[in-house]
């Protein structure tokens, strides 16, 4: 039986007996054997930007790229979620025969050189995209309702009864207009959610009325004219 070595990399969040337990499920007529290494991240930031010349290619990762070179080592298959990988270290990495990253878009790996190489990049479009759409759903509340600003007063013992005032308080989800700007992954979750709150859409195309309930999620394009929440969800890559 042929063997193939992985080396999966986690983090306090994608932790890696995720990876590990996912890949003792498949079943292929291949010996996996695999090693773990696991990143500080969230409780160490992320890296954000080009943070060097040797880092060209990385919009974000975590972890140190020294200590990650080493332990991918003379791995067949890497499997990570945050960990880098520049040009540089796959020059020097040559049993490398594929990258799996488990995010929306592989931003932090050099994809130029991989491709270069013809080195395989798999990773998960639409992966986060229920929490992500969750998550902007809870901050148009949090913002309209006054949520935000009522708990950080009660959190400082004040109680800001001027925040249910007339002219302060904010509108119910099911009067507004909200215009989603981005419409693939995220944006037509989003836009599932707030119909469930009665919401109204801001004359996309299609429009929101046009949407079914199990639209599939691909990437569309489309404009809005007014609304009075205006959540964005786009980027480079598939989210």
């Amino acid at each position: 039986m042929k063997r193939l070595e992985v080396a999966v990399i986690g983090d306090r969040f994608m932790k890696p007996e995720f990876f590990i337990d996912a890949l003792a499920a498949v079943d292929i007529p291949v010996d996996l054997v695999t090693r773990s290494m696991e990143l500080a991240w969230p409780d160490e930031p992320v890296v954000h930007g080009y943070a060097g010349d040797d880092l060209k290619g990385l919009k974000e990762f975590a972890g140190d790229p020294d200590d990650i070179e080493r332990f991918i080592g003379d791995a067949d298959i890497l499997v990570a979620h945050r960990a880098p990988v520049t040009g540089p270290m796959l020059g020097r990495l040559p049993r490398l025969k594929m990258i799996a990253v488990a995010r929306g878009g592989p931003v932090n790996i050099d994809i130029a050189t991989s491709a270069a190489l013809s080195l395989p990049v798999v990773f998960t479009p639409g992966r986060n995209a229920a929490a992500v759409a969750e998550f902007t759903v809870g901050m148009i509340l949090a913002q309209s309702r006054l949520i935000t600003l009522g708990h950080a007063a009660l959190s400082g013992g004040q109680w800001r009864g001027d925040l249910y005032r007339a002219d302060a308080v904010g509108d119910e989800l099911s009067v507004m207009t909200v215009g989603v700007v981005g419409y693939g992954h995220i944006g037509t979750r989003v836009v599932r959610l707030l119909k469930a709150f009665g919401s109204a859409s801001s004359s996309p195309i299609p429009t929101s009325s046009s949407i079914p309930a199990t639209a599939p999620m691909a990437s569309r394009e489309f404009r809005s004219t007014r609304s009075s929440r205006n959540p964005t969800s786009s980027r480079s890559t598939p989210a």
